[in-house]
């Protein structure tokens, strides 16, 4: 074909529509467990957190409507030692789970509802219970550790033989991405558990040995309205 046919050819053909590629940007919410600095204490058999808590307000940054779908979490922890066991050697593991729940019923469940916790104190044996698998999906599971040698918080006293290397507080950062959590909302606005008619996530976290944990989490997600 000539390029005169070419350029005639082109100036015939049908114009496509512009079609703008620019996506929303993501909201920020910004989570903490307690509002006066102190830390959560997770007792024998876990602790449940809702971290999908959008609340419905007129500022730019709040939930407008009645369904949001949460992509990124960001989660910045530390978790100490319980006090009343440092004077014993030991290695203590708390573990974590970002948990799904498709179909929330109005009130935060346990960690009892979502797993099968016949091994109570030990929480790596536990998974999602059998009746409830349709419901809860485990995103995320990461594990932290922190050790005592025995000798205490003090200086007076830090050589106990045998010992092991101590780790009496530890701070960790997660980062998940892709998580595709969708949120459909009823007409309330508080943005609690009873707000929600499908999709809340949670923060699950708990302590071998039935042993109490002094965790201090401060997190952030990435949503978007829709």
């Amino acid at each position: 074909m000539s390029s005169e046919a070419e350029l005639a050819s082109a100036m015939n053909d049908v114009g496509r529509p512009v079609v703008s590629r620019n996506r929303p940007s993501l909201q920020v919410a910004q989570f903490t467990w307690t509002s006066n600095k102190a830390a959560v204490i997770i007792n024998q058999g876990g602790y449940v957190a809702l971290m999908t808590n959008y609340p419905h307000r007129t500022e730019e940054s709040r939930r407008h409507t009645n369904k949001t779908v949460t992509y990124k979490m960001d989660v910045r922890l530390f978790v100490q030692y319980p006090a009343a066991f440092l004077s014993c050697q030991f290695v203590l593991k708390c573990y974590w789970w970002v948990i799904y729940d498709r179909y929330p019923n109005g009130q935060l469940p346990t960690a009892s509802t979502i797993f099968d916790t016949f091994f109570q104190d030990f929480p790596n044996t536990w998974s999602i219970s059998r009746d409830v698998c349709h419901r809860f999906v485990v995103k995320h599971k990461w594990v932290t550790t922190v050790k005592s040698n025995g000798s205490g918080a003090t200086k007076t006293n830090q050589v106990k033989s045998p010992c092991v290397p101590y780790e009496l507080g530890v701070a960790q950062n997660k980062f998940f991405k892709k998580l595709g959590c969708a949120t459909e909302w009823k007409s309330t606005s508080s943005g609690d558990i009873g707000d929600i008619k499908s999709g809340a996530l949670y923060l699950v976290a708990a302590g071998d040995g039935g042993k109490d944990l002094a965790p201090y989490v401060n997190a952030r997600f990435g949503w978007k309205r829709h």
